[in-house]
């Protein structure tokens, strides 16, 4: 696994430990602000990205730095919330499909229809990459007992890796196989982009107008951006169509 321009490891702590699996999306995105807002984090809350090639890497890299400028500057006084990590899983990880790119930084996908950020099974393959880096971790520091919690925005019902079912036994093997770790996956959203946009609207998180649009400039919200904007028309952009409307709209609804 490589990572970017040689940065450092995360360091553990032998209590508690949090880990975002953060893409940049809108539904990731409130979820890190909930989590934030809430209050709840009683240690460092690690923000992890992977750049697996996918045609959005460089928009969604960017807007995972705008989030968490807006959320360090807006929310984080206890200073919980860590600097983003972003890991390039290219190379030879993925050469099994022909839908990414894997050279340089060229994210030009390879197959021409591959639209979308994700793979088949994407977030499985990411969920055990990120439990062997935290595992690798545990070894390196010689961690005899701690635990571990993923956090991960979406839940998804229609998808095999994002379903309930899904996060309950990726938790059930991971604690078997390591009991004295407690390791564990949490999801936070279960909520559609207009319910999420609603949510905000209502203040319901006690946001500010001035916030919510800063909030909802900040995220990604296209599979196939051009020049740093949504193509409007791809599967993403049809799904958070509300939201850049109220982008669009600076803040009306």
């Amino acid at each position: 696994m490589k990572a970017e321009s040689a940065i450092k490891m995360h360091i553990l702590s032998s209590d508690k430990n949090y880990f975002f699996l953060y893409s940049g999306g809108f539904d990731s995105s409130y979820g890190l602000l909930k989590l934030l807002i809430d209050g709840e984090m009683t240690s460092p809350l690690n923000i992890v990205f992977f750049d697996y090639g996918q045609a959005a890497a460089t928009y969604e890299w960017e807007a995972v730095q705008k989030v968490y400028a807006f959320l360090k500057k807006s929310f984080d006084s206890s200073r919980t919330l860590q600097k983003p990590i972003r890991f390039d899983l290219r190379s030879d990880l993925f050469s099994w499909t022909d839908s990414v790119s894997f050279t340089g930084s060229n994210h030009t996908p390879k197959n021409a229809n591959f639209s979308e950020t994700e793979i088949e099974n994407r977030n499985m393959v990411l969920f055990s990459v990120l439990y062997s880096y935290i595992l690798s971790l545990i070894n390196r520091q010689n961690i005899d007992r701690c635990e571990i919690v993923i956090f991960t925005g979406l839940r998804d019902k229609e998808l095999p890796d994002a379903s309930s079912s899904f996060f309950f036994h990726l938790s059930e093997a991971m604690e078997e196989y390591h009991k004295e770790y407690q390791i564990s996956v949490e999801y936070i959203i279960d909520k559609t982009p207009a319910e999420i946009l609603y949510e905000l609207k209502n203040n319901v998180l006690g946001l500010n107008g001035a916030q919510v649009l800063e909030f909802c400039k900040s995220v990604s919200s296209c599979y196939r951006p051009q020049n740093g904007e949504p193509c409007y028309n791809c599967p993403k952009c049809k799904d958070v169509d509300s939201i850049i409307k109220f982008v669009f709209n600076k803040g009306r609804f």
